[in-house]
């Protein structure tokens, strides 16, 4: 089977050639598309990401005290009660199966542990 070949535009009235059977584009050899430009990123300073870890653990501490202001409000003491006893019941078990794997895989700049790794140590 012969492949066809058929002769594209782009936005740019650059002419294409285009190989259906190989399902790539190819530029004419005396015409090219013009690169997108290189974005470079730098990281955050270390005073800026720990601003923003100590801003999100404040939020996060804010969005509990509501919800336990919630729930005083629109309950009895005893809710309030049986809340607290839930928290100081479940806050440590959640807190040491987290293991903060989050972050510790956040940083694995080196990727030595693949995610199977991390998620095998939540499982078990």
């Amino acid at each position: 089977m012969q492949p066809i070949d058929r002769t594209l535009e782009s936005s740019t009235s650059l002419p294409l050639q285009a190989s259906s059977l190989a399902g790539t584009i190819v530029s004419d050899a005396t015409h090219s598309l013009p690169r997108a430009p290189q974005i470079s990123f730098t990281g955050l300073s270390l005073r800026k990401n720990i601003a923003w870890a100590f801003a999100s653990n404040v939020l996060f501490a804010a969005c509990q005290w509501g919800s336990l202001v919630v729930l005083a409000k629109l309950g009895d003491a005893a809710t309030v009660g049986r809340f607290a006893l839930a928290l100081a019941i479940t806050g440590p078990i959640f807190m040491l199966t987290s293991l903060q794997l989050r972050g510790i895989q956040a940083t694995d700049a080196t990727d030595s542990y693949h995610f199977g790794h991390y998620l095998a140590l939540r499982i078990a």
